[in-house]
């Protein structure tokens, strides 16, 4: 399935912009 790489992908996407969001 498909759907739970990219769940896995957005996720870890997330996680990055979060990251270079903060100072």
């Amino acid at each position: 399935n498909h759907r739970v790489a990219r769940e896995a992908f957005f996720q870890q996407v997330a996680a990055a912009v979060d990251a270079a969001a903060q100072p």
